[in-house]
Formats: structure tokens, sequence, C-alpha cells
């Protein structure tokens, strides 16, 4: 068996169990001050996390209430879209029918303007036998008066007895005057008795 040499004790190197208790305790109370103040930050950190959260909840919750707005103007925006379309279509169908009814009026406009220019084209040979006598104004010679006015039956009878014989024409003009007597039976009695005076 060996004999384990040891170097002479040196009293000062040796640790009392009291200072080994207190450096325990040291370390332990710095350990413990550590996890404390570890602890401090912790509950720092899950306060500063805590407002985060809030933040972030807060902000959720305006970006909700700003989704919810910009739904509610977009659904607006659709209904005074569609309420325009509808106005728009409306006013294009008035203006469709706006348009049937200003066609209708220029057709009228044009069968009437037709009529117009075949009753001028008709009338038109009674206008020219009167332009040499004055026209339509009063004339108050005698040999002018009964030229307008024979040229004027001339130009009636013409027009409503085209292609007919002269003396079927002269035979409708006695007859108008006196078998009809449109100026009346007597004043048509006075004049013949003073045209058989005068002629026959």
């Amino acid at each position: 068996m060996r004999i384990m040499e040891c170097g002479p004790t040196n009293p000062s190197n040796k640790r009392t169990r009291s200072e080994i208790s207190k450096d325990w305790w040291k370390e332990k109370r710095s350990k413990l001050t550590k996890a404390v103040e570890d602890v401090k930050d912790l509950k720092k950190e899950g306060v500063k996390l805590q407002k985060s959260n809030q933040d972030l909840v807060r902000l959720n919750h305006n970006i909700t209430q700003k989704r919810d707005e910009l739904r509610m103007a977009n659904n607006a925006l659709k209904s005074e879209a569609q309420a325009a379309a509808n106005e728009k279509n409306r006013i294009i169908e008035s203006l469709a029918q706006v348009q049937d009814e200003q066609k209708g009026i220029i057709k009228q406009l044009e069968a009437e303007k037709q009529l117009q220019s075949e009753s001028m084209e008709r009338t038109a040979p009674l206008i020219k036998s009167l332009e040499e006598y004055g026209g339509f104004s009063k004339i108050t010679e005698k040999e002018a008066r009964l030229g307008a006015v024979g040229s004027a039956m001339l130009a009636v009878v013409s027009v409503i007895m085209r292609i007919t014989q002269p003396i079927t024409q002269l035979w409708t003009i006695c007859e108008v005057l006196f078998a009809q007597a449109i100026f009346g039976a007597e004043v048509t009695g006075k004049v013949l008795n003073e045209v058989y005076r005068n002629i026959f």
C-alpha cells in the first residue's frame, strides 16, 4: 500500500464551513436576483406584448370597420351606378320614342307637302291664268274682269275636264250657270231675260 504524500497543510488555504455556506448563499442570492430581474424583464416584455396585442386588436377593429365602410360605400356606388344606368336606359327609350314620333310627324308632313305640291300643280293653271289680270285682287275694269273670269273658268275646266271636247266643257259651264242657277233662280232668270233681249 502506497501512502500518498501530502504537502504541508496550510491553515490559510482551508475554508470553514461558514465561509462555504456564505459563498453558497451568496451564489444563490445572485442567481435569485438575476432570476428576479429576468422575471421583471419578462414582465416588462409581457406588458409590451400585451400593449402590442391591444394595439393589434384595435388596429384589426379599425381595419374591420374601414372594410365595412368601404363595403357599404361600394354597395352605395353600385346602387347609384345601377340607378344611373336605369335612368340612362329610360332616357334612351324616351328619346327613341320621341324619334319615332318625329319620324311619324316628318312622314305626315312629307305626305301633306306632297298633297300641297299636287294641289299647287293642279291650281297652277288657274293662278297663271289670273296673273296677267292682276292675280286675285279685285278687278274694276269690265273688259279685264270678263277676261279674268273667262280665263279662270277655262283653267278650272281644263283641269277637272281633261281630255274632254270643248263643246262638252261649254255645255257643263252653261248647265252650272243656268240649270243649276248657282247665283240663285231669280238672279239667273233676270240675267237670262237680259241676255235673250240683247242677243236674240
